[in-house]
């Protein structure tokens, strides 16, 4: 039996943990997407669930924006349906 590779697991943004972190910090989607140099638009895609998967660089941007681990903005691995 031939072994296959093994598929990454995906990055997926939590939107509802993005929201509550920007909330608690009183920070708005323009503010971060001026300061991490992103469009208003693309940050808005994230906040509202329609981007699931953004870059990595992105991901990485914004927790350190937020101050945040970046584990801290994704989907728990547990909340994932199996393939």
């Amino acid at each position: 039996m031939q072994n296959e590779p093994r598929k990454a697991d995906p990055m997926i943004i939590d939107s509802g943990k993005l929201s509550r972190l920007m909330s608690e910090r009183g920070v708005t989607q323009i503010k971060m997407a001026n300061e991490i140099k992103e469009s208003d638009d693309s940050i808005s895609r994230i906040i509202k669930g329609e981007t699931k998967n953004p870059r990595i660089y992105l991901i990485y941007k914004i927790a350190k924006f937020l101050r945040v681990p970046v584990q801290d903005l994704l989907v728990d691995s547990l909340d994932l349906p199996n393939d």
